[in-house]
């Protein structure tokens, strides 16, 4: 276990629920239940998946910290769902021993769901020994927003409001914001949203030209 390898004092509060196979993006279960989304109690919300009983252990209080795994996004949905924060590592940075692998060569990771960054942060410190100390001293060195470049990809078909809303909050903070270049975003940017397509659809559209390239 993480905790017998720091030496961190832990209780292991039991195992979580998750959608089934691990692969399903809204979270449900109807076999074994699906974990309920906080927000349920004013609307009726999934709680995303595929780590879903993960991200409602942490937004609902029985846990400070929870394990996921996340190739295509089954840490990050469920953490946004549920309103909590999500970290999909490095890939390579945490061991992926012992977890069924999906896409293993490129994507398979293992990160921490938690109210806060400074409860992620604890979660990696059990996932790689030292990685707290590492924080700190980064925060240190750049304590301030502005000292930190943040790239942003603009997604056709995103709500505007949604595009808003993560604007606003990038610059109430104050970071140094990086639209992506249009090969990255199918030349979509602020106010295109409706237009175009965002990074899936490019390389979705340059998978199929090469497909194509290696039939003929």
């Amino acid at each position: 276990m993480p905790a017998d390898r720091t030496g961190a004092n832990v209780q292991i509060v039991g195992k979580t629920n998750l959608s089934e196979f691990a692969v399903a993006p809204s979270g449900l279960n109807g076999y074994y239940g699906t974990p309920k989304n906080p927000f349920s109690k004013w609307w009726g919300f999934i709680p995303g998946g595929s780590s879903s009983g993960s991200a409602v252990a942490a937004a609902d209080g029985p846990v400070d910290v929870a394990f996921g795994t996340d190739t295509a996004g089954s840490v990050r949905v469920p953490a946004a769902c549920c309103g909590i924060v999500g970290l999909k590592t490095t890939f390579g940075l945490v061991s992926l021993n012992g977890v069924l692998p999906v896409e293993p060569k490129h994507l398979d990771t293992v990160g921490p769901m938690a109210k806060d960054v400074d409860h992620i942060v604890q979660g990696m410190d059990l996932l790689q020994s030292g990685f707290a100390a590492r924080y700190r001293r980064t925060v240190a060195a750049k304590p301030l927003a502005k000292d930190i470049r943040i790239g942003r990809l603009y997604l056709g078909g995103t709500d505007p409001r949604i595009n808003k809303a993560v604007d606003d909050a990038l610059a109430r903070a104050g970071f140094r914001v990086v639209p992506t270049g249009p090969s990255l975003q199918g030349g979509v940017g602020p106010g295109q949203e409706g237009r175009g397509y965002g990074g899936g659809g490019w390389c979705l559209d340059k998978l199929q030209k090469i497909t194509l390239a290696n039939q003929e």
